[in-house]
């Protein structure tokens, strides 16, 4: 006899295969796999400026919007709109710059004491956050035009993580504020010549154990906050926005009432369960070494380990809801780096797991070195 439950489950699962017979899934031709991947991709020779060579940059979308937005230096992984991703990028560099106006770039040309940059990176997201927190609680409750009440809304409701590498010029230092799932790693020889992964970010997810002791500490009558690595069903622990984890239940209900808003989380309890506030490594580069810096969201790293993605390995299945490329199809044919890895990390030349593209996945590979350098290190992620 089966329980109420598996009933349920097995219901579920019989409509689950009926709606693939129905919708059955036409893959992509290798034609269009190419001009997909070409068409989502740009390299910058930088020419050994501060100790940089070249930037690599690709992606991939599932959906349109992609999901994933980046620009110089930042990977911003957003769950619904492109736009807020974008915003999020924007304001922050807004930030920087009336922080630091003597910068006029991305990076840092002057050194400045380590407190004080780490604490206007922190500043700036936080700060950022809360305008659109409050932004939308805001709309929720006061009175305002529609089209004005459903901008502040959206930008809420959406939730974006965000990486963000900040290189200080002078002194080679590079600064890596992770927000979320993204991840950042460094490609370096070690003292026996051999490349090696350096780990510059972790994962701010369900299953990161200094997050949870985190999140139990604010929120210590609330067992089952998380379950199966996820907070109240939400994968990451920090993040840009997702108002429906940091709004109170007042403004939730106010916002479903007013504006069809969605639901609040169930056991919801304490809000806010999410944070926008970074987590900032500092990494001393060596150029003449040819260190090189890979930055990409989760659907990239769903697919490779730090050091698969280091050797351009392709790697085993370890989850059983994402397709991952088996070693024996790596292949080596993209100039561009950020492209190589998005390739093998979505099947290689296994035609059969690359055309489906299954996952929003942003790249970029900066490669360290002076005017006079060769781009070895790119060997090192192809090999």
């Amino acid at each position: 006899m089966l329980d109420a439950r598996d009933q349920q489950n097995q219901t579920s699962s019989e409509v689950e295969n009926a709606i693939r017979e129905l919708t059955p899934w036409i893959p992509y031709t290798m034609d269009h796999v190419e001009e997909y991947l070409r068409s989502r991709q740009n390299s910058v020779r930088i020419g050994g400026t501060g100790g940089m060579l070249r930037l690599d940059r690709a992606w991939a979308e599932s959906n349109i919007p992609v999901e994933d937005t980046m620009d110089f230096w930042a990977i911003l992984d957003g769950d619904e709109r492109k736009w807020s991703a974008k915003y999020i990028f924007r304001e922050l560099e807004r930030a920087h710059n009336r922080r630091f106006p003597q910068s006029k770039t991305p990076w840092f040309k002057n050194v400045i004491p380590a407190d004080v940059v780490d604490q206007a990176i922190k500043d700036a997201f936080i700060s950022l956050d809360r305008d659109i927190i409050i932004g939308g609680a805001k709309a929720a409750l006061e009175d305002r035009f529609l089209n004005a009440a459903m901008s502040e809304l959206c930008a809420s409701y959406s939730g974006s993580c965000a990486l963000v590498g900040l290189y200080e010029h002078t002194s080679q230092l590079l600064r890596v504020a992770c927000t979320g799932d993204s991840r950042a790693i460094l490609g370096r020889r070690n003292a026996a010549g051999v490349w090696e992964p350096i780990i510059l970010s972790v994962d701010q997810t369900g299953h990161n154990n200094e997050e949870v002791a985190r999140l139990q500490s604010e929120h210590p009558n609330e067992p089952n906050m998380i379950k199966d690595g996820r907070l109240l069903g939400l994968a990451v622990t920090r993040a840009f926005g997702d108002g429906i984890w940091k709004w109170s239940r007042e403004v939730q209900e106010a916002a479903q009432q007013r504006f069809f808003g969605r639901n609040p989380r169930p056991g919801l309890a304490t809000p806010p369960y999410l944070t926008a506030e970074p987590e900032i490594s500092t990494t001393k580069i060596n150029p003449e070494q040819g260190d090189f810096l890979i930055m990409a969201s989760d659907g990239l790293w769903d697919r490779l380990t730090n050091e698969q993605a280091r050797k351009g390995r392709a790697p085993k299945a370890y989850r059983t809801h994402v397709t991952r490329a088996d070693s024996k199809h790596f292949v080596v044919k993209d100039n561009n780096a950020a492209t190589h890895l998005i390739r093998n990390a979505l099947g290689g030349n296994n035609e059969d797991v690359l055309r489906g593209l299954l996952d929003d996945i942003s790249v970029q590979v900066v490669f360290f070195g002076f005017e006079n350098s060769t781009i070895e290190n790119f060997d090192a992620v192809n090999t």
